[in-house]
């Protein structure tokens, strides 16, 4: 489905083309912008907001190219091109328990059989596990109207709309929403559905060029609990995407023709990252040769972007048994004397060399020279969570160090790692959640990673070439809780040395050198960091030129700035141009 509203008569603002923001995470897909005059010095109310808009539900980030910005979202099924701006045309998460609410067979009626890989967890190839008629039935879809937009960067002014679809599914239940960051290419937009549909827009009215359906294809696995949504990435004729391909969790990296959307090459590798849909990908240069990384949960590979050859593969989670064993030793005694928890952790560390249990991959690997970065976080025992360094030689790569008392928020909206300049900057969730409790008739493993010390920050700075702890701090933690840190959902940038961090409850400007951080600037966005992470979202950071650009969709905040506006899909504009 298509529609169109075009502005007539709109003057553009013009940026130079150094001031750009054409994809995920910048010009180089690293996070990383050179140093520029940045206005500084404010605190909460005083944030200098220039404009505000309506995005719709989603954590896409937006991008900006010529003094345009692109960005989607859902809305609900009802909202019309000329109701975006109504503060309740975006669902909320109570709404989305409420409203329409639909089944996996109704996702499979209305897109067809090949959605039936979406809709059911497949336990090996072409054999449904048992629960396929329970997974069918499962009502948490709300179907919702997907719509990009375009506005003035400099006034926040909407340019266009464009309808990519109305009966784009969401949950309530999990982050199922817009998340991957649009795309520029030459002169028009890339989107990257939720659902795996991809569409391609004329940048400067909105026309939909060609669109492709990848669920209803039968190519995107089951949804788990995140989207099918990466963001793009432009290589010569072709935009290439990553994905969870059926029968279960395997991860996959796609390119398709610039042209008309088709097939140029497919990988399915074979590590399977647990739910991986999120997964971003990153670009480098490895031993001077152009390399996309791939973070797969139970290990991490380099990829060729010209056929989707692997250029080299790092299975660092799955040969760690000693490490693991270690490990084991040491916590041990944390369930002494329960029988049928040590007979589990020991048939649980016994299997690790064939598999790990849920790997969540990391939001993507960071390189520096031909060092490559990359974490995984595992989601039912926690046992085996880590970071890890490795270093490609002669094309092959050899373990540098690896930690698991560090690793950053891997599950649902990922917290992102930056390299700059031989350092690695983190912000770490070592303190997930305890899990030695009983559920239904269901022992969970208990926490396996100890809890990170009091005396040691969230956030830290590593040296990349030896993995040694440099600094660490918590300027950025907004709760004193014990228990569990808040560090779902941190995103951030360089630009210079100034880093911009958006998280759980705010936004913050500090300058960063070998010693620590030192705080320039902040404010409160409203996002309560106790929400929940399907209740708590935001997205990448993004700086055109002075201008910077956060999007928060938490439509349960109460205070700071999202308590002044209507609505859960604010975009918000902010004027960093020193006064």
């Amino acid at each position: 489905m298509f529609y169109r509203l075009f502005v007539l008569g709109a003057v553009l603002s013009s940026i130079a083309a150094a001031s750009d923001w054409p994809q995920n995470l910048g010009p180089r897909r690293d996070g990383l912008l050179p140093a520029r005059e940045l206005r500084t010095g404010w605190e909460g109310k005083d944030a200098p907001l220039a404009w505000r808009a309506n995005a719709g539900l989603g954590s896409a980030p937006p991008i900006v190219v010529d003094g345009k910005v692109y960005v989607f979202g859902a809305f609900k099924s009802e909202a019309l091109a000329e109701q975006l701006d109504d503060a309740g045309s975006v669902p909320t998460m109570a709404e989305l328990k409420t409203l329409g609410i639909g089944s996996a067979q109704d996702v499979v009626d209305r897109v067809g059989e090949g959605a039936l890989n979406y809709a059911i967890l497949w336990s090996q190839p072409d054999k449904p596990n048992p629960n396929r008629q329970r997974n069918l039935e499962e009502k948490h879809w709300y179907f919702s109207t997907l719509y990009a937009q375009c506005f003035e960067a400099a006034t926040g002014k909407r340019l266009w709309v464009t309808k990519l679809s109305d009966a784009t599914p969401v949950s309530d239940a999990q982050p199922m929403w817009p998340q991957a960051s649009p795309l520029y290419v030459d002169g028009k937009v890339f989107f990257h559905g939720p659902t795996g549909d991809l569409f391609l827009v004329d940048a400067a009215t909105g026309s939909l060029i060609w669109e492709r359906s990848l669920m209803k294809e039968g190519l995107i696995g089951w949804h788990g609990k995140q989207s099918n949504a990466s963001g793009g990435f432009h290589w010569k004729d072709t935009i290439i995407v990553t994905f969870s391909h059926p029968p279960v969790y395997k991860g996959a990296m796609m390119a398709v023709n610039i042209a008309d959307g088709s097939t140029a090459w497919k990988r399915v590798f074979d590590l399977a990252p647990f739910r991986s849909h999120f997964t971003r990908f990153s670009f480098a240069e490895i031993e001077g040769v152009p390399t996309l990384m791939q973070s797969l949960g139970e290990g991490t590979v380099g990829v060729n972007p010209d056929d989707g050859s692997v250029r080299w593969l790092s299975k660092v989670p799955l040969e760690s048994q000693e490490l693991y064993k270690k490990r084991f030793d040491e916590l041990s005694s944390r369930w002494e004397g329960d029988e049928v928890q040590t007979k589990r952790m020991h048939n649980l560390l016994r299997h690790l060399p064939k598999s790990l249990i849920a790997p969540y991959p990391a939001y993507a690997p960071v390189a520096w020279e031909n060092y490559v970065v990359d974490a995984h976080m595992t989601g039912h025992d926690d046992f085996t969570s880590q970071m890890w360094c490795i270093k490609i030689e002669a094309g092959q790569p050899k373990l540098v160090w690896q930690t698991l008392d560090t690793v950053p928020e891997c599950h649902s909206d990922k917290s992102n790692m930056l390299a700059r300049e031989g350092r690695l900057y983190v912000f770490d969730q070592n303190a997930y959640v305890g899990r030695a409790e009983m559920r239904g008739n269901r022992l969970w493993v208990p926490e396996a990673r100890p809890f990170r010390g009091e005396d040691v920050g969230q956030f830290q700075c590593f040296d990349i070439a030896t993995g040694q702890r440099l600094w660490h701090t918590n300027a950025f933690r907004t709760t004193a809780s014990k228990g569990r840190d808040d560090t779902d959902h941190y995103k951030m940038i360089f630009v210079g040395d100034i880093l911009i961090v958006t998280g759980n409850d705010g936004l913050w400007l500090a300058r960063v050198d070998d010693k620590g951080v030192e705080l320039l600037a902040s404010a409160s966005l409203g996002v309560d960091a106790y929400t929940g992470w399907n209740a708590n979202v935001n997205s990448e950071p993004v700086l055109a030129g002075q201008q910077l650009f956060v999007r928060y969709s938490s439509p349960q905040a109460d205070y700071g700035m999202n308590k002044l506006f209507g609505g859960s899909g604010n975009l918000y504009c902010f004027d960093l141009q020193p006064r």
